[in-house]
């Protein structure tokens, strides 16, 4: 049974984006700056769709799927 799902990151998704990359424990792997606030984090979003439109990049997200009996 699969347990987790590959999708597009959707501006739903700043949030939580926000969440995780506004720790510098986080992003000091990644080589950029913590996020500062939640327009940051959708500006990324913004730019990870744009390059997968242009077919430059493709960063999606990986969540857990839910499974109901």
């Amino acid at each position: 049974m699969d347990r987790l799902h590959l999708r597009e990151i959707r501006e739903s998704d700043a949030e939580a984006l926000f969440q995780c990359f506004s720790k510098d424990e986080v992003t000091r792997f990644y080589g950029q700056d913590s996020l500062e606030n939640v327009e940051q984090a959708k500006d990324i979003v913004a730019a990870f769709a744009k390059n997968y439109h242009e077919k430059r990049a493709v960063r999606w997200g990986i969540e857990r799927k839910i499974h109901r009996n």
